[in-house]
């Protein structure tokens, strides 16, 4: 199945007026600063006007300080005692924001404009020689250090399309050409790319972004080619999202990268194994932010393996043990459930239990909805809960994704199928609708009593893991309860 995930132009930046295709990633950016104590630095870099702090507001800086608030104003005097009790001084600006690490001189920058076009030619031709290595190499290694440079800060989107749609698109382009200038290319672009993985946030994330863009090979439906990430960009990417220290913001991009590698490059099961497990030990630590373990567990998904070489289905059991938990937010528990309708199962998966576990969820979120219907994100929990067992488009179901098409050949399917009529009119009522009205109480019942009738006695996803639910008579009293009441 190919899936694109790159966005041409996008502009995550230290931007002016804020234009920014990719709205999530940028509040990231702000949750990090906010997180650091310094949301203003960054709402100004945004464009935006931050709000004063109270005690400017208010006509006072606070520990005994006077200021004039304005012509004709008293002075006001706000003694220490008197701040709020609430009152956080606002921390330095992250280093990280401040940080620079210019890789390249104005002079080495002028110097390499010289050979620009013989470096194009170069690429375009893809014959790989003594003097064509060292123009690939060299226009390689200008490029990716021009991102590091301050006076560019603004233009690293722009940038990053230089070297993706205008170098890589273009190298090897002539009838013919051989692909070794293109594959020295990617190997240089990847190789610089590394190094500016310690610079200055921006930077950090533009870099990033660019190895996960990577292409060995452009789709071209005329003649039948498929796209093809760029697979050994794979190797700096996962350093990345394991290092403790690397920012959240900085990981988000990183893991979509890792998955789009992983779905439409060439990995070997090695890598895909190494991706996959680095993903789950990041799941494991208890400080990620929300829509960090929402791209965690949806990449998962995409990773295309199942088991270890033990073997142990070490993600169907992390996944399976994320949708039933009560503590996770709905928006990661519905992504855990999309992402199981998406892995390669087999023969030792307890289907039943797979079942029982997605309307589980269902009920609790029906019942949830019911108390809050306006939360935002109940269109997107309800409409992943779907396709958890269907496919979201032609493509989806030429590949086999959703439990329905997963589990055909499977014992148990018949289980799949007699969950989602359970939940399919939860689902129809939340997004099939524009109100928001609360869901019938006959339908909740209705899975109430199936969730009664239908507990299973196993709640191991397969033999080898442990239970991801431990108490039977827990899980089954609930819903007894809310059956009968």
């Amino acid at each position: 199945m190919k899936r694109d995930h790159r966005s041409k132009g996008l502009q995550v930046t230290a931007p002016r007026g804020c234009p920014v295709a990719w709205g999530r990633l940028v509040f990231t950016c702000l949750i990090f600063a906010c997180q650091l104590g310094q949301p203003a630095a960054l709402i100004a870099q945004l464009g935006g006007r931050p709000r004063q702090p109270a005690a400017e507001r208010q006509g006072f800086s606070g520990a005994g300080r006077q200021i004039t608030p304005g012509r004709n104003e008293p002075v006001m005097e706000m003694p220490p005692a008197e701040l709020p009790a609430d009152f956080t001084p606002p921390r330095p600006i992250p280093e990280v924001m401040t940080l620079e690490k210019p890789l390249l001189s104005e002079a080495e920058d002028q110097a390499f404009r010289q050979d620009l076009l013989k470096y194009q030619r170069a690429l375009r031709a893809g014959v790989v020689n003594g003097e064509t290595k060292k123009l690939i190499e060299a226009g390689a290694k200008w490029r990716v250090y021009r991102m590091s440079l301050p006076e560019h800060r603004r233009e690293l989107h722009k940038l990053r399309d230089d070297i993706v749609l205008r170098d890589v698109q273009f190298a090897s382009k002539l009838d013919g050409a051989p692909q070794a200038g293109r594959e020295l290319l990617l190997e240089q672009v990847t190789k610089r790319a590394s190094e500016l993985l310690d610079g200055n946030f921006y930077v950090r994330l533009n870099a990033v972004l660019l190895l996960g863009q990577l292409d060995l090979q452009e789709e071209d439906t005329r003649r039948g080619v498929r796209q093809i990430a760029y697979t050994p960009a794979a190797e700096v990417l996962l350093p990345v999202l394991t290092d403790p220290k690397q920012l959240t913001a900085i990981k988000i991009p990183t893991v979509k990268g890792l998955a789009r590698i992983a779905e439409i490059g060439q990995p070997s099961l090695d890598l895909r194994l190494r991706i996959a497990q680095s993903i789950v030990a990041e799941l494991q630590l208890d400080n990620n932010e929300l829509w960090y373990r929402e791209r965690l567990v949806e990449s998962l998904g995409s990773v295309g393996i199942l088991v270890d070489r033990t073997p142990r289905p070490f993600v169907i059991q992390t996944l399976a043990s994320i949708v039933v938990d009560p503590k996770e937010h709905w928006l990661v528990r519905t992504a855990a459930a999309k992402a199981i309708g998406r892995l390669p199962l087999n023969a030792s998966i307890n289907l039943r239990l797979v079942g029982y576990s997605l309307v589980k969820l269902g009920h609790e979120m029906s019942d949830a909805y019911n108390k809050s219907p306006n939360e935002w994100y109940w269109n997107d929990c309800f409409f992943r809960l779907y396709l958890a067992f269907h496919h979201a488009n032609k493509a989806e179901e030429d590949a086999n994704l959703g439990l329905l098409r997963r589990t055909r050949n499977l014992t148990g399917n018949d289980t799949i199928q007699n969950a989602f009529n359970q939940v399919l009119p939860l689902i129809q009522h939340v997004v099939g609708s524009q109100a928001r009205t609360p869901i019938a109480k006959q339908n909740v019942d209705a899975v109430a009593q199936w969730l009664t009738d239908n507990a299973p006695q196993d709640f191991k996803i397969a033999p080898t893991e442990d239970p991801i639910l431990t108490d039977i008579k827990a899980v089954a009293e609930p819903a007894k309860e809310a059956a009968s009441g």
